[in-house]
C-alpha cells in the first residue's frame, strides 16, 4: 500500500539515520546533515499538496512528521529565526491559504504562499510561516508564442517574484510550457533570469543534463 510513509518519510529517515549515524562517529557534536552526498548541508524541501480538508488531514501529517521533529531533522521557525534542519517541509494544495492552521504545527511545516496575493500589503505571508510562494504560470501572463514570453509577460513575472523576494520567500510557477522544447527551455531560462527560487519542471533529465543554451549535451560540446 503506497503511503506518505512508506513513499517517503521512511526512506527519508533511513537515510538520515546513515548519513548522520557515519557523522556522529567522526564528530559527536557535528550538525546534522542531509540526504546529498555532495551537499550535505542542503534542506531536502518536501512538498505536501493537500487535495482534501486540511483541517481534518493537517493532524494526521503532524503526528507523522513527529519522529523527525523529535530527531531534530527538521526545519523550524524558532519564534525569531528560521532554523534550517535536513528537511523542510512545505503544504501546497488547500493548505496554501490556511495560514491560521499553519499556526498550530509549531514552526515546522510552512505554507506554499499563492504568489499572486503578495502584492496585497494585508497578506499574511513571510519568512515566519511560508516557504515558497508559487503560481501557475499561464493564467497570470497568458499564451506564451514559441520564443517564449514577451517583454510584457516576463516583467510581469519579475514583479510577481519581486513580492515574493521582499516577503523572504522563494517563488516557483507551475504549469510551464513543455512542449515544443525550445519553447520550454526559453521559458525555463527566462525563469531562472527572473529569479525563481525553484524551478519547477516535468523533464527532470532534460533540466539537470541539457545546457538551455544549446551549446553542449552529457560528453559534448559545441560552443
Amino acid at each position: 500500500m503506497r503511503t506518505l510513509e512508506s513513499l517517503y518519510l521512511d526512506p527519508l529517515m533511513s537515510i538520515l539515520q546513515a548519513q548522520n549515524q557515519k557523522l556522529r562517529q567522526i564528530n559527536s557534536s557535528a550538525p546534522f546533515i542531509g540526504v546529498f552526498d555532495d551537499q550535505p548541508q542542503e534542506s531536502l524541501v518536501l512538498l505536501l499538496d493537500f487535495k482534501t480538508n486540511p483541517e481534518q488531514a493537517l493532524p494526521a501529517v503532524l503526528d507523522r512528521l513527529r519522529r523527525f521533529e523529535d530527531a531534530k531533522y527538521l526545519t523550524r521557525w524558532n519564534g525569531s529565526n528560521l532554523v534550517q534542519g535536513p528537511i523542510t517541509i512545505v503544504a501546497s494544495g488547500f493548505m496554501s491559504w490556511r495560514p491560521d492552521l499553519q499556526n498550530q504545527t509549531h514552526g515546522i511545516v510552512f505554507l506554499d504562499a499563492p504568489l499572486d496575493d503578495l502584492a496585497d500589503e494585508r497578506a499574511t505571508y513571510d519568512i515566519s510561516n511560508s516557504f515558497y510562494a508559487s503560481a501557475p504560470l499561464r493564467p497570470l501572463v497568458g499564451r506564451i508564442g514559441l520564443w517564449g514570453m514577451s517583454r510584457a509577460q516576463y516583467n510581469k513575472v519579475v514583479g510577481l517574484v519581486k513580492h515574493a523576494h521582499e516577503r523572504g520567500l522563494k517563488p516557483r510557477f507551475w504549469g510551464t510550457p513543455s512542449w515544443p522544447m525550445m519553447r520550454r527551455d526559453e521559458v525555463w531560462k527566462q525563469l531562472v533570469r527572473a529569479g525563481v527560487g525553484m524551478l519547477n519542471v516535468d523533464d527532470i533529465r532534460s533540466a539537470s543534463l541539457w545546457n538551455w543554451n544549446w551549446c553542449n549535451t552529457p560528453g559534448s560540446r559545441f560552443c
